[in-house]
């Protein structure tokens, strides 16, 4: 039962800490126009003109002009992904003797993108109302890879500052040291230090799609 305490404050801290960097990355204010843009009409993903390819590709470009450095990571929203995954250009991608299903692995090649990932945690708010923490957007950035050969001059998207030794699991008791309370805290904050190596593709699902007109 311990176990399983100390286990649920920890996630409950690792979704907090997810939810504030997602809210970082998705908020346009933090982008400049040229690294951002708002699908509409036939442009979302989810007509069969639409060019996801197109838009990714012109995503990496901005990037790299800015930094010299493409784009190795990718996260996307679930209601992208669910409509991505669907696209009719992709899925022509897709060799005639293959399942026409796009997955994750088919998606590093089709946008040449080594690291995605489906943002697919949901978040309690205030009321406890139940909402994903990765919207309609997806967010492409360059990360460092970890190892011997980075430096402090290496472009990054973003960072957390994490006070040392800060994360702590302790445990008290109350009402009579009849009931045993299992807490963590920990002191972060998190960077959106360099939005110039970060591109934000927001609107992939056009809330007017009309399959009839998508012939």
């Amino acid at each position: 039962m311990q176990l399983h305490a100390t286990n649920v404050v920890t996630n409950g801290l690792q979704l907090k800490h997810e939810k504030e960097c997602a809210d970082l990355a998705q908020d346009p204010s933090k982008y400049a126009n040229s690294n951002k843009i708002v699908l509409s009409g036939t442009s979302c993903f989810n007509w069969k003109k639409s060019d996801p390819q197109g838009v990714v590709d012109d995503a990496k470009n901005a990037v790299s002009s800015k930094i010299a450095q493409d784009p190795n990571t990718m996260v996307i929203g679930e209601d992208a992904w669910r409509v991505l995954k669907r696209n009719s250009q992709l899925k022509g991608l897709i060799s005639d003797n293959q399942n026409k299903l796009i997955t994750l692995d088919l998606l590093k090649q089709f946008f040449e993108i080594e690291n995605i990932v489906i943002g697919k945690s949901i978040f309690a708010d205030a009321n406890g109302n139940f909402t994903r923490i990765w919207q309609d957007n997806i967010i492409l950035a360059y990360v460092p890879n970890l190892g011997a050969s980075r430096t402090e001059y290496d472009p990054s998207y973003g960072y957390t500052v994490r006070k040392k030794d800060a994360l702590n699991i302790d445990e008290y008791n109350k009402e009579g040291n009849k009931v045993k309370y299992i807490r963590a805290t920990d002191i972060y904050t998190p960077f959106l230090v360099g939005a110039e190596a970060g591109y934000l593709i927001s609107g992939t699902n056009d809330p007017n799609y009309d399959p009839e007109n998508d012939q």
